[in-house]
C-alpha cells in the first residue's frame, strides 16, 4: 500500500523471473504484479478498473523492466493452500493479453526415456482437454529429447514402464527394498537413483510411510524421509517442550514427573514411589532423604531419582547463564537425546529437535519467556501439517528419497516407484473459495484495482465427533450449488496429481497394483493403460551387507580420543609463512652479490641462485608471472614463433631473475599447451 517503497523494490528489481508459478497464491500474485506495473501512479489510478494495464507488455513499453513467468497448469497441485488453477489462468490472461507473443509454450522433455514420453501422452491426452478450461489446462503431449543415461557396470538397466503387484504395503515395501538392495549390489545403479511416492502420508493410526521405512532399513538401504509426520506429532519435540517447562517453572511437579517418567531418565513408577516413602518429595531443588550411615554403607548405590534430579539442577543452571539455544545444545549433547533421536528414519526426529532449538532460540531473543517459549512448542503439535519434518542432513546425494506425492513436484529419479496402491482417498468438497468476479458477483475491486478479486468462501460447520457422520450446524446458502461446482475442481486436480506422479521417472516408472480391490486405489487412474506394462522382476532373497562390528569398549574410546586430539594438532600447525616484500628484496640482493665462477657461461642457469625460503619459489610470484605473461604475449602475436624463439626470449626476461632459469622450460611448456 505505500508506493514510495513500492517504487524502491521496482528500481531494485528490474527483471522478475516467477519459477513454477503454477503453485502461486493469489497474495504472491498480488505481490509480483506490484513489483512488475510501471503504470501505477501515485494514487493507484492509472490501473484499469478489469486491472488489463497490470502485468503487461513490460518488455515492450519499458526496455529496462521484464516480467517473466514460467508454470505448468498441468502440474498445480496445491488448490489446498490456495495455489488453484483459477490464480493461475487470472494471471495468464492478465500478461497474455491480446498478443499471443507474450506466451510461448514450452513441451520438449529432457527428463524422461521416449517410451515413458509416450506412455504418458496416452494417458492424459484421456485426462485432458484439447482446449482448457477454468477446471484444466490443456493437453500438450511432451516432445522427448533425453540425454541418453550412462549405464555403470557390464549389466545393462532396465528401463520403461513396469507393474509390481501385493497384497498389502509391508509386502510391497519389501519387494522394492529388494529390487533396490539387489540393484545397487549388483552395481547397475546407486542408491540415490530411486525415488519412492505414496499419496497419503498419514493412516488412521500411524504413517504410511512406515512399513517402506523398516523394509529399506531391514536391508541396510540409506533413505531420507520427507513428509513422515509434522512437526508438532514428533515425540521428541514434546519431550523437548515438557524439559524447558520442568526447567522454566521449578513449581511445575506434573511436567517434572512427566520429564522423569520420560526417555531421557526412563524411572519407573515404583522407583519414584520409593523415593516418596523414603520422605523425598518429587521437586527440581528436592533434596535426597535423610539416611543413617548404617544405611548408607548398606546401600552405597545412589538413588536413581536423586541422580535424575541432580542431572536437571545442572540443565536448570545452563538454561540460567547460557543463551536459549545455546542450553538446548548442551542439555542435547550431555542427555545423548539428539543422538538417540539421530537413529530414527532419515534422522527426522533429530532434524525435529534442531528445527525446535531454532525456534525456542527465535522465540527467546523475540522476548519471550523460556517458559513461553516451550509452550510455543506445545501450541506446535496442534498446528496444521504445513508445519514440516526435516531430515538430518537434507539433501544427501546418495539416499533413497521416500515420500508423499505433493512433497515431490519438482525433484526427479532414475527410477520412481508409485507405491501404496491402497493409500489413495477420494477428496470431498468441503470448502469453495471463488476468485473469479463472474462467479462471485463482485464488480467492487480493491483500492489497488489489481487483475484479481475479491474472494467470497463457503463452507459448513460440522460439529466434531469421532463418528464418521458429522452433524451439522450451519450451512451456507447453496451450499450444494457450491460443493458441484467445487467438486468440479477436485476432480480435475486429481488427473494432476497422476500427471505429476507418472512424469517423475527418467528411465523407469514403476506402478504398484494390489491385489485387493479398492474404491480409494491410489493409482487406479492409470489402471486402463497398463495393459502393456511388465511385472517388475525381483530377487528373493537378497544377501544383506554384513554388519561391521563396532568396538565400543573404553580403550577403543581412549584411542579415539587420542587420534582426534593429534589430528587437531596437526591441524593447528600453520601451513603457511608470512614474508615482507622488503625481506624478500634483500634476499634476492644478497643472493645476487655471489659472483658467479669465472669459467660460468653467461646463459647458464645455475648461475646466482640460491636455496629457497619457505615462502618462495622460483615458480613463484610477480616474476614467475611476468616471465609467462611476456612469453604468452609474443606467442599469440606471432603465430609462427618456435619454441627456439621463445627460449632466446625467455633468456632475455629473465636477465634480472636469473633464479627463474631452471623454470624456463616449464614456462614454455604452459605457453606451448595454451596455444
Amino acid at each position: 500500500e505505500n508506493t514510495d517503497v513500492r517504487r524502491a523494490l521496482q528500481q531494485k528489481y528490474r527483471w522478475i523471473f516467477v519459477d513454477e508459478f503454477q503453485d502461486t497464491d493469489p497474495v504472491q500474485a498480488e505481490i509480483m504484479f506490484l513489483l512488475a506495473d510501471t503504470n501505477v501512479g501515485r494514487e493507484g489510478k492509472n490501473v484499469g478498473r478489469e486491472g488489463k494495464n497490470v502485468g503487461r507488455g513490460f518488455s515492450r513499453a519499458d526496455s529496462s523492466r521484464a516480467l517473466y513467468v514460467v508454470g505448468d497448469p498441468k502440474q498445480s497441485i496445491y488448490r489446498f493452500r490456495r495455489a488453484d488453477i483459477d490464480t493461475y489462468n487470472q494471471v495468464r490472461s492478465v500478461i497474455g493479453g491480446d498478443d499471443a507473443s507474450n506466451v510461448v509454450s514450452l513441451t520438449t522433455n529432457f527428463r524422461s526415456v521416449p517410451g515413458l514420453c509416450d506412455w504418458a501422452n496416452q494417458v492424459f491426452a484421456t485426462k485432458f482437454q484439447s482446449t482448457s478450461s477454468v477446471y484444466s489446462p490443456a493437453f500438450a503431449p511432451l516432445v522427448p529429447k533425453a540425454v541418453p543415461y550412462v549405464g555403470r557396470g557390464l549389466q545393462p538397466r532396465q528401463t520403461g514402464l513396469f507393474t509390481l503387484t501385493s497384497d498389502s504395503a509391508s509386502s510391497e515395501a519389501e519387494q522394492i527394498a529388494r529390487y533396490i538392495r539387489s540393484e545397487v549390489d549388483a552395481d547397475r545403479r546407486t542408491f540415490g537413483d530411486f525415488l519412492i511416492l505414496t499419496r497419503k502420508r498419514k493412516g488412521s493410526k500411524e504413517s504410511r510411510l512406515q512399513p517402506y521405512v523398516d523394509a529399506l532399513e531391514a536391508l541396510e538401504v540409506p533413505i531420507e524421509v520427507s513428509g513422515a509426520g509434522a512437526f508438532g506429532a514428533s515425540k521428541e519435540v514434546r519431550q523437548l517442550s515438557q524439559l524447558l517447562q520442568a526447567l522454566a517453572d521449578p513449581q511445575d511437579g506434573v511436567a517434572l514427573v512427566a520429564v522423569l517418567r520420560g526417555p531421557l531418565f526412563g524411572l519407573s513408577d515404583r522407583a519414584l514411589f520409593s523415593w516418596k516413602q523414603a520422605g523425598g518429595y518429587i521437586g527440581l531443588f528436592a533434596e535426597a532423604p535423610t539416611v543413617s550411615r548404617a544405611e548408607a554403607l548398606a546401600s552405597p548405590i545412589t538413588d536413581p531419582v536423586d541422580s535424575a534430579l541432580t542431572t536437571l539442577r545442572q540443565w536448570h543452571r545452563h538454561t540460567r547463564v547460557l543463551p536459549a539455544g545455546a542450553a538446548l545444545e548442551r542439555i542435547l549433547e550431555d542427555s545423548g537425546y539428539l543422538a538417540l533421536a539421530a537413529t530414527s528414519p532419515g534422522g527426522v526426529e533429530a532434524g525435529d529437535l534442531l528445527q525446535a532449538i531454532d525456534r525456542v532460540r527465535a522465540a527467546v531473543e523475540a522476548g519471550f519467556t523460556l517458559a513461553e517459549a516451550a509452550d510455543a512448542l506445545q501450541d506446535a503439535s496442534q498446528e496444521s501439517t504445513e508445519v514440516e519434518s526435516w531430515p538430518l542432513e537434507p539433501g544427501r546425494p546418495d539416499v533413497v528419497r521416500l515420500m508423499n506425492l505433493h512433497k515431490a513436484k519438482g525433484l526427479e529419479a532414475a527410477v520412481v516407484f508409485l507405491a501404496d496402491p491402497q493409500g489413495g482417498y477420494n477428496a470431498k468438497a468441503d470448502i469453495r473459495i471463488v476468485r473469479r468476479a463472474d462467479d462471485a458477483g463482485v464488480t467492487v475491486r480493491r483500492a489497488r484495482a489489481l487483475a484479481l478479486p475479491n474472494a467470497l468462501g463457503y463452507l459448513p460447520i460440522l460439529k466434531s465427533t469421532d463418528s464418521f457422520a458429522k452433524p451439522v450446524l450451519a450451512m451456507p446458502p447453496d451450499w450444494e450449488a457450491h460443493a458441484a461446482e467445487e467438486q468440479k475442481y477436485l476432480d480435475a486436480e486429481e488427473h494432476r496429481l497422476l500427471y505429476v506422479a507418472a512424469t517423475r521417472a527418467k528411465e523407469a516408472l514403476v506402478v504398484g497394483r494390489s491385489e485387493k480391490k479398492s474404491k480409494k486405489a491410489a493409482w487406479g487412474g492409470l489402471d486402463d493403460f497398463l495393459a502393456q506394462a511388465t511385472e517388475l522382476p525381483v530377487l528373493d532373497p537378497v544377501a544383506v551387507p554384513t554388519p561391521t562390528k563396532v568396538n565400543l569398549s573404553s580403550a577403543a574410546a581412549t584411542k579415539a580420543a587420542a587420534r582426534t586430539e593429534q589430528a587437531h594438532t596437526h591441524a593447528r600447525k600453520a601451513s603457511w609463512t608470512a614474508a615482507s616484500v622488503t625481506g624478500e628484496t634483500e634476499a634476492v640482493r644478497r643472493a645476487g652479490a655471489l659472483a658467479p665462477p669465472i669459467d660460468t657461461p653467461p646463459d647458464d642457469p645455475t648461475a646466482a641462485l640460491v636455496e629457497d625460503t619457505p615462502s618462495r619459489r622460483a615458480d613463484a610470484g610477480v616474476a614467475w608471472g611476468t616471465l609467462v605473461h611476456g612469453l604468452l604475449e609474443h606467442a599469440m602475436r606471432f603465430e609462427n614463433s618456435t619454441r627456439a624463439d621463445l627460449h632466446r626470449l625467455a633468456l632475455w626476461l629473465t636477465v634480472e631473475e636469473p633464479d627463474l632459469r631452471p623454470v624456463i622450460d616449464q614456462a614454455i611448456d604452459t605457453v606451448e599447451s595454451v596455444k
